[in-house]
């Protein structure tokens, strides 16, 4: 039986999917490299947004990337 949480509507066994993450865990998640990384920002492959001095990467802008060998 999974019970549901009133204040979100969902139940405990739901996980919360992130909005947007810092570059080391872009890093961990896609294995592009820190370099290759700015490149992509740069070039406006993936958008980000700024917190003060921290930039944080899009999910959604990377989740649209095409990997091309």
């Amino acid at each position: 039986m999974t019970t549901t949480n009133r204040d979100e509507g969902r139940t405990r066994n739901d996980s919360i999917e992130p909005t947007s993450v810092r570059i080391p865990t872009l890093v961990a998640m896609t294995g592009f490299s820190r370099s290759r990384s700015y490149e992509l920002i740069a070039c406006g492959e993936i958008q980000i947004a700024k917190d003060q001095r921290s930039t944080l990467i899009l999910v959604a802008s990377y989740g649209r990337l095409s990997v091309v060998g």
